[in-house]
C-alpha cells in the first residue's frame, strides 16, 4: 500500500508538504523538505517504467518500449541520487 500524505504543519507554507513512504499501517516514516521531492520522482518514475515494460511491452512498437523504458530509468537513478543527496546532506 502507497500512501502519500499532504499535511500541513504550523508555520509551513502551502509549498512544503509532507511525503508518507510505503509501510504497513502504523509506519511513522514521514519525508519532508528537499528530501520529499526526489522521492515522490522516484515514484513516478518507477510507475512510468512498469507502464513502458508491462504496457508498451505488449505492443509491436518497439522503440517506444525501449526508449521509454531506458529514460524512466535514468530518471529514476537520478532522482534516486538527488534523493540521497538530500538525505547525506541535509538528513529526512
Amino acid at each position: 500500500l502507497v500512501r502519500c500524505g499532504y499535511e500541513r504543519s504550523k508555520g509551513q507554507s502551502a509549498h512544503g508538504r509532507n511525503r508518507m513512504l510505503p509501510g504497513d499501517r502504523h509506519s511513522d516514516m514521514i519525508v519532508t523538505g528537499r528530501t520529499a521531492k526526489p522521492v515522490v520522482l522516484c515514484w513516478f518514475f518507477a510507475g512510468l517504467f512498469m507502464h513502458f515494460r508491462w504496457f508498451w511491452g505488449l505492443l509491436p512498437w518497439h522503440r517506444v518500449y525501449d526508449i521509454g523504458t531506458v529514460l524512466s530509468v535514468l530518471g529514476f537513478l537520478a532522482a534516486g541520487g538527488v534523493a540521497f543527496y538530500e538525505v547525506m546532506r541535509f538528513g529526512a
